[in-house]
């Protein structure tokens, strides 16, 4: 099986999907419980548009309470599922992967922008604060979320440092493009 997996993902480096799609089906054919082939498989199945077949295999990995990339799992399994519009899937595995390891900031980041998408704004500063203590560094989403979330706690200084940074690391962002006119409203 683990040869097959390693094989799978040489194919699947170098652009032969096919073949390292019949190699991943074959590690999992050998050994249904190697979480590690699974796992990449389900990476392919996502970046290949088939998110059902990766939510299944990740819904599989994630079951694996020995498995050493669980959280990841969960990680993984929380934005497959926001992919299919499943938002209350994706925030319950969002928090399962964060309890297992904080340091997993995208997940942190997510549950900041779903609390926020509920209008539900204390627990969407409280990710996004974890968020930032875990990020090696922020993206124009994360900034425009952060700007969004100091506007609303009507904290105009951390509003204009996320601004600034928006406009120095990502001017031309759609976030940039946002952030111009929600400020022309302002």
């Amino acid at each position: 099986a683990s040869v097959h997996e390693a094989m799978a993902r040489v194919f699947w480096k170098t652009g032969e999907y096919d073949l390292a799609d019949e190699h991943f089906r074959r590690a999992i054919a050998l050994d249904p419980k190697y979480s590690r082939a699974r796992n990449n498989y389900a990476s392919l199945l996502y970046e290949r548009g088939d998110v059902e077949g990766a939510i299944r295999q990740l819904e599989i990995v994630s079951e694996d309470t020995l498995y050493v990339g669980r959280a990841a799992a969960f990680m993984n399994l929380g934005m497959a599922y926001q992919k299919v519009g499943e938002t209350d899937k994706a925030e319950a595995t969002f928090i399962r992967a964060v309890k297992i390891d904080r340091r997993l900031w995208q997940a942190s980041l997510e549950l900041a922008q779903i609390s926020y998408a509920r209008a539900d704004y204390a627990p969407a500063q409280q990710y996004y604060e974890q968020f930032r203590r875990a990020a090696p560094k922020q993206s124009s989403r994360s900034l425009m979320l952060g700007i969004q979330l100091a506007r609303i706690a009507g904290d105009r200084n951390a509003e204009a440092s996320y601004a600034l940074q928006l406009k120095s690391m990502y001017p031309d962002s759609d976030e940039m493009r946002e952030y111009s006119q929600m400020s022309k409203g302002s």
